[in-house]
């Protein structure tokens, strides 16, 4: 997996390819503990899905990990572009309900 960070306008967006899952889940993790401490104030992150193949369940906790510690400090992630294969199991366990899901990476920044 390939994570990228820029920065558009006042959020960081976060690019991942390929798969987010039990190889992969624990980089993500470590990545966005450390953009947390270089960006204490209220970060807002969107997560470009666009190149994402597969989530796990071990993928999905990443992200809910990722979600819970930038709303512990006040911030906020959003999810957009996320396939229609890789959908699937934010519907099986009900979690569009917990994430903020966007169909482009522009309708997330709005």
């Amino acid at each position: 997996m390939d994570i990228q960070l820029e920065r558009r306008d006042s959020f960081f967006i976060v690019t991942i390819h390929h798969r987010l899952d039990a190889n992969t889940a624990f980089k993500l993790r470590d990545l966005f503990a450390r953009w947390l401490i270089q960006n204490p104030d209220r970060p807002r992150f969107i997560f470009d899905m666009t190149h994402v193949d597969i989530i796990d369940s071990t993928g999905l906790g990443a992200l809910i990990w990722c979600l819970k510690q930038a709303a512990n400090i006040g911030g906020d992630v959003r999810l957009s572009s996320v396939p229609e294969k890789a959908r699937m199991i934010f519907s099986i366990t009900r979690t569009e309900r917990v994430f903020k899901i966007f169909e482009t990476l522009d309708e997330a920044i709005a």
